[in-house]
């Protein structure tokens, strides 16, 4: 949900940072698959194509892991105590399919990243490979970001307390190494 005063958001306000960050996933998986439009087979990757799968490796190998462990680690186990009987049953076996969906998810990033590191180091990659390889990790992101949005956050921003945000916030800010006072 955006911001009505247009800031950004910060750890104060953790699902709107958590809803920045699908954005981020969803830029990052987008530009993984559009690097496979600029290869071309037999010949080293240009400038752009190195430099591209740079800001892939390092958003999917440092911040992507930190955001699964805010959803993990903080999220989902102060989201799944708020649950009523009306809503445990659908959104129990939601959370733990979104939980599952991260470990598939990081299978198909170990799959794309040596072909990514090959590129960003100036090697080629077999294209056809890649395009595989970038699409299918590209769509399952996209796919797991969607379900995210339309139900994991709606529900916590409904059932999540002040002091809920509050300590969710905190441990975000303290796994990244922010000094953060609320």
């Amino acid at each position: 949900m955006p911001l009505d005063d247009g800031s950004a958001p910060d750890f104060d306000t953790p699902l709107q940072l958590l809803r920045a960050c699908h954005g981020r996933v969803e830029r990052f998986a987008e530009l993984a698959a559009h690097i496979a439009d600029h290869l071309e087979e037999g010949t080293p990757p240009g400038r752009p194509v190195r430099e591209s799968s740079g800001q892939v490796l390092r958003y999917f190998n440092q911040a992507a892991p930190l955001h699964h462990a805010d959803e993990e680690e903080d999220l989902l186990p102060r989201l799944r105590p708020r649950l009523g009987p009306e809503e445990a049953s659908e959104l129990t076996a939601l959370l733990a399919e979104l939980a599952a969906e991260h470990e598939a998810l990081d299978e198909r990033w170990r799959e794309l990243r040596p072909l990514l590191e090959a590129l960003h180091d100036g090697r080629g990659v077999d294209r056809e490979r890649y395009t595989e390889a970038a699409r299918h990790f590209r769509d399952g992101q996209l796919d797991h970001v969607r379900r995210e949005n339309a139900h994991l956050l709606p529900a916590a921003e409904r059932l999540l307390d002040e002091e809920d945000r509050r300590a969710l916030g905190a441990a975000m800010a303290q796994r990244r190494g922010v000094r953060h006072n609320r």
